[in-house]
């Protein structure tokens, strides 16, 4: 018996009086409970590193309700009893591994309760608690969403969850309030809503609102190249200018397929390739490159041949060529 007692008191002061100490050394993500309705919870965590592409597992004691997967970053749990205090351990998924990432516990509400707000969250909303949403379209699938309050600095302590319509992105919960979302469709009208989470965990029922139109997608094939042979040693390209949908200035790399040593770079949509060999047999391609220097798809292809040296350069000859595109 007097075992069991101490293995009890070891067991206590490992995980009870020390519960904080180990939450925080343990865990490498701070999760949050609260209680917005009666018999249920809402648990929501937070982290750069966890926004799309994942999946949770969170896992509820007392097992009073069943575990719950979800690849959002919060979760309502419903079916809990009232005024009882939950644990709530977020685990993340990768393959058969389940690793625990968050930890946090909470009260339910009672019913007919409504949860207490320990900042200004109510009706009335002052002038330091009126905030702006703008949103900046970037590219064909990126916008750029900034959050500032019209009267002072968002407090640290406050926390956004960010849900889009149509809902092509996950629902995001995060304490930045600069966010790129990227892989949106091009050409598409796009409403961002953000509500504010104060620190006690109350979602301010009242979102700020902003919408844009992505831009269309880059016209990125380039059309109409031609090969104008000028002399016997020089050939001249031209070609049809790609439109970026940012209207940003493109930048052209020409290649010799023939002969691997002759490359080009431009920002005109025309070059005169000089300093050949004549009678030679040139295969040419037009590759045009986004800001971040990678290449747009396809590539048109060209073929000519340059003179001998015996024949006048008064006599041109424009050479077409059938154009390829190598995807």
């Amino acid at each position: 018996m007097l075992c069991k007692f101490l293995i009890l008191v070891l067991v206590y002061l490992s995980y009870g009086c020390n519960a904080d100490k180990r939450i925080t050394n343990e865990y490498t993500y701070k999760a949050n409970a609260v209680s917005e309705a009666a018999e249920q919870m809402t648990v929501y965590w937070n982290a750069d590193k966890l926004i799309g592409g994942q999946k949770f597992r969170i896992l509820t004691m007392p097992a009073d309700v069943a575990p719950v997967t979800t690849n959002q970053q919060f979760v309502v749990i419903n079916k809990l009893k009232p005024m009882k205090s939950y644990e709530f351990t977020v685990f993340l998924i990768k393959g058969n591994l389940q690793t625990p990432i968050a930890y946090t516990r909470g009260q339910v509400l009672l019913k007919d309760s409504k949860p207490r707000c320990q900042f200004k969250c109510g009706g009335s909303i002052g002038p330091e608690y009126t905030y702006v949403l703008k949103a900046v379209r970037e590219g064909p699938e990126q916008i750029s969403l900034s959050l500032r309050n019209t009267h002072r600095s968002l407090g640290s302590g406050q926390r956004i969850l960010l849900k889009t319509i149509p809902p092509d992105v996950p629902i995001i919960i995060t304490d930045k309030y600069r966010i790129e979302v990227d892989r949106l469709k091009p050409s598409t009208l796009y409403t961002f809503m953000a509500y504010i989470r104060y620190q006690n965990g109350t979602l301010k029922r009242n979102p700020v609102r902003s919408m844009t139109t992505t831009f269309p997608p880059d016209d990125d094939i380039l059309s109409d190249l031609t090969a104008t042979v000028v002399s016997h040693d020089r050939i001249d390209l031209q070609w049809t200018e790609t439109k970026a949908a940012n209207r940003e200035l493109l930048t052209y790399i020409i290649e010799c397929h023939s002969h691997p040593g002759i490359s080009y770079t431009t920002r005109e949509s025309k070059y005169s390739i000089q300093n050949l060999s004549s009678e030679t047999d040139y295969r040419f391609t037009v590759r045009s490159t986004k800001a971040n220097v990678h290449f747009y798809p396809g590539a048109p292809l060209v073929s000519a041949r340059t003179w001998s040296k015996g024949r006048p350069d008064f006599c041109l000859q424009c050479v077409m060529c059938t154009r390829i595109f190598s995807r």
